[in-house]
């Protein structure tokens, strides 16, 4: 069926090269143009030449291929038609409405469109899907006729090349350079007179800028123009104003271009100005479907939305990549740390490698490591020195004056700085009222992470931190100790308490989440039973079972048990729940902690695993006396506990209302 379907997709194509070559022969051969060049003009080689072009533009349309795919996918079969805002972000007030359009109507509207969006969110699959609706598809309404899409990737024009000169290539137009001379005359106070040479591109005896847009509307033309952004700076300029002209002469024709958003500066008059919209859910699953099958989707997408990654799969590229783990090993990493380390990598570099687009910098040693430190750096500083996602250009400015002097950045150009980290990674993205903010909630939390684990040795938590406490389990994840990074951060006085109720609950239910790898730890251990005396608290002995299920942080409580003694509760008819704690010996000097004072509490179906590892029990006896517990006498006491034994709460998925809007 595939087959049959391209084969008619190539009958079209070739019946639209038939049609495109005889309008445009018979406009270049009118009696007007026969006196000024019917001798370079080839019928035959018109005819080939626009076949030529659109059997190119049918391949590069026919597949999309991302990064990690080592054979491409049907461009019809493997992707989705995205929806698309009328209202970029960065133009958009707070809250207003916008409405949005679908890609079929990029070829229906009035106007020429610049269709923006971030890095991976679909923009050239989006003309790819647009090509094919022009070969397969009969047209929407009558603004729809078009029998000529014509694609230009704006990253291979050579230099000096214009997109005049591209197109006249593409319709196989041979042209010539010729040196004009322009005499300009004195003054009556001055009789000199000066010329200026220029060089002026022609086919036959006419300018190659009147011929150009003639052709294209007797075909008429779609004109796709891929990846504005990915043209060298110092040629955007001129390259926009040559787009902007062209789109003013034609008439029949349309121009669609794509632009990465960061990359748009400058007004392009003439142009709608559109963006791809984020995925939703709904979307998400039609592609997980068109990935997976319809059996397996259904698992990915219910991992994936427990994850704290979740966020992250709103653009075609990050969400095919999870995809592709997925389908390789069969389920999604845990530990997002991988995931994001993997991704983040992929915006700031391993994207235009495929592309082959390189984005220099203007500054020495910026490359995309720097780039990830300074990012880093500022996600800290904006995380727990402005509490805010969206930030303005003034904050912006403010924060790249507290960091820019590690990464040996000029003081004065925090705004070039700024752009140059907008256009080239896609991470610090335009929102709306002039402001900023990171593509993704999860993402920001990760590179604050980064920066606390490597650049803030501190004991005493600041009250910033303690507010909010997400960053600190990320970090944690992400520290080469992480059970004794944890526990240190726990046994310091006064920490918990700044941490509050709320913000050690909130910790703890996103360390569930995160999956650390941790080593065994005696200080981890203590750390957990000071937890446990400074807050009693139902919800946080309960997400402390939850760690227990990890091997290596029961065994690390364990080890720091043996410094006490456990008590049973009296036993009533509800059944003992929780074990008392004792300082029943001395913990080694060396490890300058707090030990947790006789009123700490754990659940007693941890029991006779306890006893297992070497932690001493006893229970209350008769006339006040205790006496010691073996297994068999601590599975009887668990027996009757009213606490599930490996009852894990199931963390409930990124609040963005933690931090401040």
């Amino acid at each position: 069926m595939w087959h049959v379907r391209q084969m008619e997709i190539a009958t079209a194509a070739a019946m639209l090269a038939f049609k495109v070559a005889e309008r445009v022969a018979d406009r270049l051969l009118s009696s007007k143009g026969k006196k000024q060049g019917a001798d370079v003009i080839d019928e035959g080689a018109l005819l080939v030449g626009i076949e030529g072009h659109l059997s190119e533009v049918m391949a590069w349309s026919q597949h999309v291929q991302f990064l990690g795919m080592n054979t491409p996918a049907d461009t019809e079969s493997s992707t989705i038609a995205l929806a698309i805002d009328l209202e970029p972000r960065r133009f958009r007030a707070s809250h207003s409405k916008h409405g949005s359009i679908s890609e079929r109507d990029l070829l229906s509207r009035s106007t020429h469109t610049l269709l923006l969006g971030e890095p991976g969110s679909g923009k050239t699959t989006t003309l790819k899907r647009v090509a094919r609706r022009v070969f397969a598809e009969a047209p929407y309404e009558t603004a729809d006729q078009f029998d000529l899409p014509l694609v230009v990737r704006l990253r291979e024009l050579a230099e000096g090349e214009t997109l005049y000169a591209r197109i006249a290539t593409a319709l196989a137009l041979p042209y010539t350079h010729h040196e004009v001379v322009a005499t300009l005359g004195g003054t009556k106070r001055h009789s000199s007179k000066s010329q200026v040479r220029s060089i002026e591109t022609r086919i036959g005896d006419r300018r190659i800028e009147d011929v150009i847009p003639e052709c294209l509307d007797h075909a008429p033309a779609l004109l796709l123009l891929d990846g504005l952004d990915e043209v060298r700076e110092e040629s955007q300029a001129h390259l926009r104003a040559e787009i902007v002209q062209l789109g003013r002469r034609v008439r029949r024709s349309k121009v669609v271009v794509s632009c990465r958003t960061g990359d748009y500066s400058a007004q392009m008059d003439g142009f709608s100005v559109v963006e791809i919209c984020p995925l939703t859910e709904k979307q998400m699953t039609a592609i997980a479907r068109r990935w997976l099958g319809a059996r397996e989707a259904p698992a990915f997408l219910e991992a994936l939305r427990r994850l704290p990654y979740f966020d992250l799969a709103d653009r075609p590229l990050l969400l095919t990549q999870l995809l592709f783990l997925y389908k390789k090993d069969g389920y999604l990493p845990e530990q997002p740390g991988m995931i994001y380390r993997k991704l983040l990598r992929l915006l700031l570099a391993d994207w235009d490698a495929q592309n082959d687009v390189r984005r220099a910098s203007k500054y020495a040693g910026f490359d995309p490591d720097k780039k990830a430190e300074f990012l880093a750096a500022l996600a800290f500083h904006v995380t727990f020195s402005l509490r805010a996602k969206s930030f303005s250009e003034d904050d912006l400015v403010n924060a790249y004056r507290a960091i820019y002097r590690p990464f040996n950045l000029p003081l004065a150009q925090a705004r070039e700085v700024a752009k140059e980290i907008q256009t080239h990674t896609g991470i610090v993205v335009a929102g709306p009222n002039d402001g900023f903010e990171f593509c993704h909630l999860s993402l920001q939390e990760y590179l604050c992470a980064n920066y606390l684990v490597r650049a803030v040795p501190f004991k005493k938590l600041p009250a910033r931190l303690a507010a909010y406490s997400a960053p600190l389990a990320v970090a944690v994840t992400l520290s080469s100790r992480p059970a004794e990074w944890i526990g240190t951060l726990l046994l310091e006085p006064g920490n918990l308490q700044r941490l509050e109720a709320s913000g050690v609950a909130a910790l703890l239910s996103r360390l569930l989440v995160e999956r650390p790898a941790f080593e065994v730890s005696e200080i981890f251990g203590f750390g957990l039973l000071h937890l446990l005396h400074v807050y009693e608290d139902a919800r946080i002995v309960d997400l402390v079972s939850g760690l227990f299920e990890v091997d290596t942080v029961f065994e690390s409580t364990a080890n720091a048990l043996r410094w006490f003694v456990l008590l049973s509760d009296k036993m009533s008819e509800a059944g003992c729940s929780l074990l008392r704690l004792k300082r029943g010996y001395e913990a080694q000097p060396f490890y300058e902690i707090v030990k947790p004072p006789s009123r700490g509490a754990l659940p007693a179906v941890y029991l006779p695993d306890m006893i297992s590892m070497g932690v001493h029990v006893e229970v209350d006896g008769p006339g006040g006396k205790t006496r010691s517990v073996d297994r068999k006498a601590a599975e009887a006491l668990a027996s009757l506990s009213s606490w599930p034994r490996r009852r894990r709460p199931r963390p409930s998925r990124l609040d963005e209302t933690e931090l401040q809007l």
